[in-house]
């Protein structure tokens, strides 16, 4: 990566929702991080004593057996996976200096942010799993590229009824929720009145913040009423809201809300902006709110930073470097100790200009190698020397056509080969009109393997006019071994018949 640092920008922390999940997320981070493995393996106890199973053991289960789709597996493993994350940022000195959270995100942040202890938080994200698990097959989203406003008209149409916005997550990003055949009339509805919109249905069961939760309310309620949350130690902000919140408001109650109530994702974004935020951070096991931060920073003329920690099926300790090399270009502040580890220092590069000489001292080869176009693919590049030679390395990466060419299995150099070799070097000693072959011997076949290359190397003695083609393992043995040879002469006007 390369840039100019910039002044540092106070960071926001984003716990993403739903839809990130896939069957091995957190897994290699569990194996090779010690710090994230700690994260979840406190969370994880605590989990297992209130729900009677574990997260981790979740995690770990192979792609075809995976249940990180179901709801109730769903929340506590993201839930794992995003405060795992936490812990390593924090660790390498990347500290927020506010959070917010998309939908069950909020549970992540309001811990992280220090309002929801470890124990309330594992016993949140449990009951709302499970109790949202029990709603599966009751409704349907759908994302559309519409703004709010602009869904109002089809949502006030009797065909729609029972449809509701459940999220708005962007100037033009809203999802909506509710019984499916209301909703897939609308998205036809929309899609007639209003060709090449986007609207798509989502592939959930369940139409969550809507009132197709009311069923939950009184449980949910019930399993929480004991949550004692306190002051937090950051800003945050609430999609339930959009406004900041003071920690001591979470309570059962304002879950519920989170349930219940459509994310206000744009407001809180615009409340962040409003307070001087621009840098924002995407915690969760995949990009998924990187396109509505980018659009919420657009529409108020923001140019800011917008970067995800993990990618779905990429190495996920490669891709947290990665994601902490762009954040330090971009003039985060890191802790190099905790990134490198103890016994090693870090030094500054010096503050003038480098002097940018070159010390090369290239020989005729070497010059003609990086500098001269090959005379021909087989013949390659011409050699300087008192006689003409040409040299060329076959292998069967750069020049895979010729693994058409099998004997027994084995790729062999052909005839026809040797013959363009000899023609080709003649035509560039002798330049243009016609020319004659004679006396052309093969001498011992050149096998091509598949883990070497052979450096052929085609002379000529001009005098004589005789071309030999001559070979050599790269990395093998020094001799050359004689593969072809022949003479060669201009040809003289051809007489046409009758002449």
């Amino acid at each position: 990566l390369t840039g100019r640092r910039g002044p540092a920008r106070p960071l926001v922390f984003v716990f993403t929702g739903q839809g990130g999940q896939w069957w091995a997320m957190g897994r290699e981070l569990l194996a090779r991080d010690p710090v994230f493995r700690a994260e979840v393996e406190a969370f994880d106890a605590v989990f297992e004593r209130i729900a009677g199973w574990s997260p981790i053991a979740e995690l770990a289960r192979p792609r075809e057996a995976s249940r990180v789709d179901e709801t109730e597996v769903t929340q506590p493993t993201i839930f794992a996976v995003q405060i795992g994350l936490a812990a390593r940022w924090r660790a390498w000195g990347v500290e927020p200096a506010m959070v917010l959270g998309h939908s069950f995100g909020e549970v992540a942040a309001a811990h992280v942010a220090g309002a929801l202890p470890l124990e309330d938080a594992a016993a949140l994200i449990f009951h709302r799993g499970r109790l949202q698990q029990a709603l599966e097959g009751t409704g349907a989203m759908a994302a559309l590229g519409l703004a709010v406003a602009e869904l109002r008209p089809f949502l006030e149409r009797p065909e729609a009824t029972g449809v509701e916005v459940a999220a708005v997550n962007g100037p033009t990003m809203t999802t909506l929720g509710g019984p499916r055949p209301a909703l897939e009339a609308l998205l036809a509805t929309v899609e007639a009145e209003r060709p090449g919109t986007f609207a798509r249905l989502l592939k959930l069961q369940a139409a969550y913040h809507t009132a197709l939760m009311e069923p939950i309310r009184e449980p949910f309620l019930a399993a929480l009423a004991g949550l004692r949350p306190g002051p937090a130690r950051l800003p945050i902000v609430s999609t339930v809201t959009g406004a900041e919140i003071d920690g001591r408001a979470l309570d059962a109650h304002y879950w519920w809300r989170n349930v219940r109530e459509p994310v206000l994702f744009e407001p809180a974004m615009g409340h962040a902006v409003g307070r001087g935020f621009e840098a924002f951070l995407e915690l969760g096991p995949h990009v998924t709110l990187a396109g509505p931060l980018n659009a919420c920073l657009a529409q108020r003329g923001v140019q800011g930073l917008v970067q995800s920690s993990l990618h779905r099926e990429q190495g996920e300790l490669d891709t947290l470097l990665a994601a902490l090399a762009s954040l330090w270009v971009a003039g985060q502040p890191v802790d190099w100790r905790g990134v490198l580890g103890d016994g090693r220092r870090l030094v500054d590069l010096p503050l003038h200009p480098f002097e940018r000489k070159s010390f090369w001292a290239p020989c005729e080869e070497a010059r003609a190698m990086l500098h001269e176009a090959p005379v021909h693919p087989l013949l390659g590049e011409r050699v300087t020397g008192p006689q003409p030679r040409w040299r060329v390395e076959l292998d069967l990466a750069s020049h895979a056509f010729l693994k058409d060419h099998r004997v027994d299995g084995s790729v062999l150099f052909p005839a026809a080969g040797y013959l363009e070799l000899l023609l080709a070097a003649a035509r560039d000693a002798l330049g243009d009109g016609p020319i004659e072959l004679e006396g052309v011997l093969l001498h011992e076949g050149m096998f091509l393997d598949p883990e070497r290359s052979e450096l052929v190397e085609t002379a000529l003695d001009p005098e004589r006019g005789r071309i030999t083609i001559h070979s050599r393992t790269r990395d093998g043995a020094p001799e050359w071994t004689l593969r072809a040879s022949g003479r060669v002469r201009r040809a003289g006007p051809a007489s046409l018949p009758g002449a």
